[in-house]
């Protein structure tokens, strides 16, 4: 995990198991992150096109209707078929937060339970970046979101498979 102040507002952690190896997995949910991410998890309308720079330093972006590109998350970390570590840029509002110091972080690790099982865990933090008046708004957000993100992800996955 990169830098991180704790504060009294607790992590969100999720976990799904999907039915590949950790390297498919891994490349499945950074490179396919468009094809599975949520339509309605977006910041300007549901369903608007995403686009991902699958590299450390990389974006994750989404296009208005107007075909802006706006960044709603920067890859910080990638270990290939280990894990991953985005800054979320996303305010309590769902509104994109152009302030790097205001981002909060989760990472995603890929743990191989067998040739052809994988748990995907995510770790959400540093919600107190939001500051005081969002942080729990947040933190409660992403702990109601992260089950259906990675519902949609093995959903996704499992699709593939077939």
């Amino acid at each position: 995990m990169s830098v991180r102040k704790r504060s009294d507002i607790e992590d969100v952690r999720h976990h799904v198991t999907v039915r590949v190896d950790a390297e498919r997995a891994y490349h499945f949910f950074l490179e396919q992150f468009p094809s599975w991410w949520p339509r309605d998890f977006r910041t300007t309308k549901p369903g608007s096109k995403l686009g991902v720079d699958p590299r450390q330093g990389g974006r994750f972006y989404e296009f208005d209707e107007l075909g802006g590109e706006h960044t709603f998350a920067t890859l910080l970390a990638c270990d290939a078929p280990r894990h991953i570590e985005v800054a979320w840029h996303l305010n309590g509002f769902g509104r994109i937060d152009p302030d790097p110091e205001h981002a909060t972080i989760f990472e995603v690790r890929f743990v191989s339970e067998g040739a052809t099982r994988t748990r995907v865990e995510v770790e959400h933090t540093a919600f107190e970046r939001q500051g005081t008046k969002h942080a729990r708004r947040v933190r409660n957000g992403m702990d109601k979101g992260w089950p259906t993100i990675l519902s949609e992800f093995a959903a996704k996955v499992e699709m593939a498979l077939t």
